[in-house]
């Protein structure tokens, strides 16, 4: 991946994570898939508001990295399933 994309990447993740609500994703811990939604939908909005582009592999990619860190497994979870 080259440095442009992986600044965009970074730069998407860190406005989801400013702008997530944290009562909302403490309701969803437990269900991955409504967390998974919600985080995908919060992507959206970030790539819209800088207006880059995410192919859909890199944004679901993103968005499962992004619950991994707020569940706690991190990069761990694909050694677990």
């Amino acid at each position: 991946m080259d440095n442009k994309k992986s600044s965009t990447l970074l730069l998407i993740r860190e406005q989801v994570l400013k702008n997530i609500d944290l009562e909302k994703i403490n309701d969803l811990r437990n269900d991955r898939d409504l967390l998974t939604k919600d985080i995908v939908e919060n992507i959206q909005r970030a790539v819209n508001s800088l207006g880059r582009y995410l192919a859909n592999h890199e944004l679901n990619q993103l968005a499962e990295d992004i619950v991994d860190e707020i569940t706690g497994y991190g990069p761990l979870r694909l050694s677990l399933i």
